[in-house]
């Protein structure tokens, strides 16, 4: 069920995202692109619940483990979901202990989601006031079984100013399928991630709690155990776009795409195609053979359910035939996946590959296994890491008011324009206000970009005081 699930998502996040990329889109198009993308993120998100749920009631889940910025990933959901709180015009306040380790040894991945989903509710069921998060360190750990010398306990507080949870609610909160009375009048969610969530904190070794008062609010309480660790053990990289492979190496190199779905070979095609690699694809494990001898690709990118032949056979041959070769060469492949559980990646390099891509993938990660297991060098977007890219971050309107250069940009337009925007935005009227970004030059891409985010978000008031702030 997962691989039928996931597989045409790859398709729809894959090539949604492709599409943000292209210049040659009007901001009414990249709009709906961006629609597609977030309703593909948010049918992935209830599929993962489900499938989460599925692994919890066969007692198949467990804890993935790595060394990540802590703070890092606090400051990205804060950014990710601070515009759905402003867009309801309330406040999301994040308040974090100093003495928080900036790096950690935990299963991130989990942590996320169990902050996500807690806050989006809290946002969801709040009309007007705060969700308000705290993040601090407990100041004793002489209680941990078997603690570590670095372990630490960090405790979670989040706290709304929403309509509340009856009493006789409180029980059910954390029963599977169950909904309180508002959240079934919100006609939104699967009664799923609270369920997940306590589990996953029972996994991090620690335990949630929850007080609620009627048209007061309700505040969550939890907390889980990570081990500190030094920032020189960790690599902490931003990510930033590839436009093309170093050509000071003469290597190019070339990767072999095996999947029987069309479009997922299409998609593959379009990423590496244009950065300057060498393709060829097949559609099941035989072909992938026949191309594996006659070729002989640098890497091979392989799906693992296909018919005529899967890709654990086909895997199993090449590496018997390549014990014969006179080079004893070993070729890279990577797993490539929708139905594989996260435990079971060790199975995946008992198979013989050297690595695991699970599907739906973002460019991002398919560039750095790629990077990684065959030496390569990238180009990247030098624009990346500007003055403009900061901005897209963040559109809170204190740092719009201060940013120069998007002043600049709007002092520019004339003031007939920026008279129709400001009646377009009392008016609520997306439509118009996407008609008047296109009459934006195209060198002012700050303001494209930045009107286009406040109005895709319908942040009017924004809108209206960003462009009301620039004098005649």
């Amino acid at each position: 069920m997962s691989h039928e699930l996931r597989t045409p998502l790859n398709a729809i996040i894959g090539f949604s995202q492709l599409m943000n990329k292209d210049h040659d889109l009007n901001n009414k198009q990249k709009e709906f692109v961006s629609i597609i993308n977030r309703s593909g993120e948010h049918l992935l998100s209830l599929i993962n619940d489900i499938l989460d749920l599925s692994k919890i009631e066969a007692n198949k889940i467990t804890l993935n483990e790595d060394k990540f910025n802590f703070l890092k990933m606090l400051k990205t959901i804060e950014e990710m979901l601070v515009i759905k709180a402003q867009t309801k015009q309330i406040s999301l306040i994040f308040n974090i202990d100093q003495q928080i380790p900036q790096y950690v040894f935990s299963d991130e991945q989990k942590i996320r989601q169990i902050l996500i989903n807690l806050i989006n509710n809290a946002i969801k069921f709040t009309q007007k006031g705060f969700v308000k998060v705290d993040v601090d360190l407990a100041p004793d750990n002489s209680f941990l079984t078997k603690a570590k010398p670095n372990q630490k306990i960090i405790c979670f507080t989040i706290e709304d100013t929403g309509k509340g949870i009856e009493e006789e609610e409180l029980p059910k909160l954390f029963r599977p399928f169950e909904q309180t009375k508002t959240g079934k009048n919100s006609n939104e969610g699967t009664g799923l991630g609270l369920t997940i969530s306590r589990k996953f904190i029972h996994l991090l070794n620690g335990e949630i709690q929850v007080e609620s008062d009627i048209n007061v609010g309700t505040i969550f309480t939890f907390n889980i155990q990570v081990e500190k660790i030094e920032s020189d053990h960790i690599n902490d990289d931003n990510q930033q776009v590839v436009i093309g492979l170093n050509s000071t190496t003469e290597f190019i190199p070339k990767v072999l795409v095996v999947d029987d779905v069309k479009d997922n070979c299409k998609l593959l095609e379009n990423i590496l195609y244009p950065l300057g690699f060498q393709l060829l694809t097949a559609y099941n494990g035989q072909e992938a053979i026949a191309f594996w001898q006659d070729w002989h690709p640098d890497l091979i990118l392989m799906d693992i359910q296909m018919p005529v032949m899967n890709g654990y056979e086909a895997i199993k041959i090449i590496r018997n035939k390549e014990k014969n070769l006179a080079s004893n060469k070993h070729g890279k492949i990577i797993a490539v996946t929708a139905s594989i559980f996260e435990e079971e990646e060790n199975n995946i390099h008992k198979f013989g590959f050297d690595d695991l891509i699970r599907k739906p993938f973002t460019e991002n990660v398919l560039l750095e296994q790629l990077k990684s297991h065959l030496q390569l060098e990238y180009i990247y977007d030098d624009k990346q890491g500007n003055d403009n890219q900061n901005i897209t971050v963040s559109i809170n309107l204190n740092d719009l008011l201060k940013h120069k250069t998007l002043i600049k940009e709007i002092t520019h337009m004339s003031i007939h324009w920026r008279e129709k925007i400001i009646i377009s935005g009392n008016r609520g009227s997306d439509d118009e206000l996407f008609d008047l970004i296109t009459e934006v030059p195209n060198d002012f891409t700050l303001l494209q970009e930045i009107l286009s985010r406040l109005t895709n978000e319908f942040l009017f008031e924004e809108i209206i005081a960003l462009i009301s702030s620039v004098d005649d």
